[in-house]
């Protein structure tokens, strides 16, 4: 159980984080950072989770697996026909291959996709969804974007532009364009 020195640690930490300060107790452990790059990384850490957590809620509200929500939501956002090979799916998902043959399994057996043949290489399938699963799909893609809209309601629409400006040149910076 933790003690009050602990508690009160916290309470600082937290404190000094909602001022938008860098706590003193890490500058200390860190050495010389630059307090707002730890600041911004640490809050978009931290906004991953939210966002990530939100997406369990919606996923489990429409009864899939998290693996399940993302293969039929990667899908539909493909657009029609909705399908795509398991390999371009492990790609694109970061799902191992035997991750996304185990949720292929489970939503097919749901109704929600179906395994189809290659049309350009007859050795080989493609995973598409179902009129179910697009159905599904859309579900799950509305209900995030709901969530997704009163997360960035507090920004406004033009602090919302400058923050979506702000990030892509972050990423651009890590990895290049998408």
């Amino acid at each position: 159980m933790p003690n009050d020195a602990s508690n009160s640690r916290s309470d600082r930490v937290r404190e000094q984080l909602r001022n938008h300060e860098l706590p003193r107790e890490w500058a200390e452990e860190l050495g010389g950072v630059d307090a707002d790059t730890m600041l911004l990384m640490t809050w978009l850490e931290v906004l991953s989770r939210r966002v990530h957590s939100a997406h369990r809620e919606e996923v489990r509200n429409e009864g899939l697996a998290n693996s399940e929500a993302k293969l039929i939501y990667y899908l539909l956002l493909e657009g029609p026909p909705y399908h795509q090979s398991p390999t371009q799916l492990n790609t694109n998902l970061e799902l191992t291959s035997g991750g996304i043959t185990k949720t292929v399994d489970r939503l097919e057996a749901r109704g929600l996709v179906t395994r189809l043949p290659d049309e350009e290489d007859g050795r080989s399938i493609q995973v598409g969804l179902t009129a179910e699963g697009v159905e599904a799909a859309r579900r799950v893609a509305r209900a995030f974007a709901r969530r997704y809209r009163e997360i960035a309601e507090p920004l406004g629409a033009e602090q919302c532009r400058r923050t979506v400006e702000t990030l892509r040149t972050l990423l651009d910076a890590l990895d290049g364009p998408l």
